[in-house]
Parts: structure tokens; C-alpha cells; sequence
């Protein structure tokens, strides 16, 4: 409800009903739809860039203002629908990252990692090291230790895909020798131009579900990763220095991977 509020809010603002229950419009809608004043300006303003902009004025319905706010004066109205589409199925880190990047014409975003020190007792740490001289000589303690917990919970708990299909250990999930040698090209970074990020996910450039290869998979962080599920890189299939972040690509030539991929996300969200 309080999204709908805030799709309609300039029409009430407008239309000067608002008076008739509240000293203002901000008394009004954070008495009626528990908006606070500080939302309800920003949407005001708002306004102003949604003028041809349906698609994006829509979406607030779904996902409030601040994420369409990130991109609404980045938008135009060729590329209203697909902004509207990224808004509604990326994460806000990644719409702010998109912003980011339209602005600057570069990638130049940088994902915020949070770490979490665990402290290794002197036998827990022989172990590891012992593991690590034997198994993965060329990665960092944390891509070392990464791979190890990849391979345990690949153990544990069945591998299972965005639309709930689980692969053996001979089809979906990628070798562990793959692995730390696509992750050791980029020296455990994300793989997209100009990111220092750490990488996060291994991203098949052709969709899995479509080659049913490894052959493509390159590291990116997860911002990336929901940058390229959602069509903004142009020649991902290509080496990265051809890649390039466009938000004009046509939504009708779309994988059906990707499409997957949305509505998972999107429901994820909600």
C-alpha cells in the first residue's frame, strides 16, 4: 500500500484533496500511507524526471522510490522500459553500481565486501597451509579457503539451478582444477573492466543451460554477475576488454536463461 501511495502521490499532491485531512501532503501520506517526510519530498521531486517515463513511473508501484531515483535522470524515454526492467529485478547495490557507471561512462564501481576474521588455532592453521602447498599454490589464504568450502558444500547439499534443477558432479557443478585456474587468471578479482573487487561467482558467458559447458565461465562479483543476467554487457561472449555497459539492448533478445534468472531475483526481492 505504501508504494502505491507513493506511485500516485504527485496526482494527490495535485489535486489539493490532501487538505481536506492533514496540514500538509507530508502530514498527509505518514498519516494514510506511513510515508516518511523525507520520502515523501524526494518523490515530489521525483516527478519532475518521470515525465516520459512510464515504464520507470510504474515500477515504483513494486519497488518504491529511492532505487528509481538512482537512475530516473539517467533515463530516457528509448531506454525507459529496460531501466524499469533492471530496477525491478537487480539488487539496489547493483542499480546504484549501474547509475554509477552511467555517469562516469566507466566501470569504475567497486562492490563493498565485508569481511569476517576467523582465528586459527596453531593445528587448524598447519592443516590449512599443509592442504593449501599441495592443492592451491597460486591462490590467496581466502580464494584457498573459498574453493575448500565450495567443494564441502558441494558434498553436503545437492547442486540446484535457479529453476530448482539439480545437477550431478559431472554436469552443472564446475571441477575444482577449472575453477582455480579461471579464478587464478584474474588473480582472484572480479572479472569485469576496471573492478577491484574480490570475485564472487563463476558466470558462464554462454548460458549453461544452452551450451551445458564450462568452457566460458569467467569470475565476477555479484554485482557484475547481475549486470550480465541482465543484458547491460555488450559482447560478454567476447574478451573483457571488448566488453562494454549498455542499457540499450532490445529486452526481445534475452536468454531464456536469463529470463529465469529475473523472476528469481525479482521474487527474491519482494
Amino acid at each position: 500500500m505504501k508504494n502505491q501511495m507513493l506511485a500516485i502521490l504527485p496526482e494527490i499532491y495535485q489535486s489539493g484533496v490532501w487538505k481536506k485531512y492533514a496540514g500538509s501532503i507530508e502530514e498527509y501520506a505518514g498519516k494514510y500511507g506511513d510515508i516518511a517526510k523525507t520520502t515523501v519530498i524526494k518523490r515530489l521531486r521525483l516527478e519532475k524526471n518521470l515525465g516520459d517515463l512510464p515504464f520507470l513511473k510504474a515500477a515504483i508501484k513494486t519497488v518504491g522510490v529511492h532505487k528509481v531515483a538512482m537512475v530516473a535522470k539517467l533515463a530516457t524515454s528509448a531506454t525507459d522500459e529496460v531501466m524499469a526492467e533492471n530496477v525491478l529485478n537487480m539488487s539496489k547495490m547493483a542499480v546504484q553500481s549501474l547509475s554509477k557507471e552511467l555517469r562516469v561512462g566507466q566501470g569504475l564501481c567497486r562492490a563493498v565486501s565485508v569481511i569476517k576474521k576467523i582465528e586459527l588455532d596453531e593445528e587448524s592453521t598447519f592443516l590449512f597451509m599443509k592442504l593449501k602447498a599441495k592443492l592451491g599454490k597460486n591462490l590467496s589464504d581466502k580464494e584457498f579457503l573459498k574453493l575448500m568450502l565450495e567443494e564441502r558444500e558441494r558434498l553436503e547439499f545437492p547442486q540446484k539451478s535457479v529453476t530448482g534443477e539439480t545437477f550431478s558432479a559431472t554436469g552443472r557443478y564446475v571441477p575444482v582444477a577449472k575453477k582455480r585456474a579461471v579464478i587464478a587468471e584474474t588473480n582472484g578479482k572480479c572479472a569485469y573492466p576496471n573492478c577491484n573487487s574480490p570475485y564472487e561467482i563463476l558466470h558462464h558467458r554462454d548460458r549453461y543451460s544452452e551450451s551445458k559447458s564450462h568452457d566460458s565461465i569467467i569470475p565476477l562479483c555479484k554485482i557484475h554477475h547481475e549486470f550480465a543476467h541482465n543484458n547491460l554487457i555488450l559482447n560478454e561472449t567476447l574478451k573483457t576488454d571488448e566488453w562494454v555497459m549498455s542499457v540499450r539492448r532490445p529486452l526481445a533478445k534475452v536468454s531464456r536463461a536469463d529470463v529465469l534468472y529475473r523472476k528469481y531475483r525479482r521474487e527474491a526481492l519482494v
